[in-house]
């Protein structure tokens, strides 16, 4: 009787095993995880006290459509910056730090990037770790012409993730 009981419950032990390994990550639980990080501003710096920046921002066309008012010449002792912004440059202005703004550098909203779709989900040989596969669409802001920011530039990109605490995770750069 009891050679037919193991008979019988050996092959129920892979069954129960599986149960006790790690869980599969699935595509909509990686899309809401990248949902967390998108969609992502990209923003660029500009120093004000450059006279470079300027030049820049009029080869660029900025100045002529209203964004910025740039001077082409500075009298000796004024202190006030080449780059000034109007208005209309507003809601493309990112929040700066103090002391950046002490040195007259504005950070400014260059774009957007938007995640377009996952393409793949590789589980790691240790069910612990996944590699997801994904595109992003970037949508520029009249700013992004600085950086030569493309409409609808499609990216390829990769994310790592882990698992722990019974939760999926962003590996951070340097972690194991």
């Amino acid at each position: 009787m009891k050679k037919t009981l193991y008979f019988f419950c050996l092959p129920l032990l892979p069954v129960l095993f599986a149960g006790c390994g790690a869980e599969q990550l699935s595509e909509p639980e990686a899309d809401k995880m990248l949902q967390q990080k998108y969609p992502r501003v990209i923003d660029l710096p500009i120093y004000g006290g450059d006279p470079k920046s300027a030049v820049l921002l009029q080869n660029a066309g900025l100045d002529a459509e209203g964004y910025v008012i740039t001077k082409k010449t500075k009298k000796l002792g004024d202190t006030t910056g080449w780059v000034s912004f109007t208005g209309k440059a507003a809601p493309y202005l990112l929040e700066t730090a103090a002391d950046d703004r002490r040195h007259n550098i504005q950070k400014i909203k260059a774009g957007e990037e938007q995640l377009e779709e996952i393409i793949s989900v590789v589980q790691g040989d240790d069910g612990k770790t996944a590699t997801v596969t994904y595109r992003t669409k970037s949508s520029p802001t009249p700013f992004g012409r600085l950086i030569k920011l493309d409409n609808g530039a499609v990216k390829q990109r990769t994310a790592e993730l882990i698992r722990y605490d019974n939760a999926w995770h962003f590996r951070e750069k340097g972690t194991p």
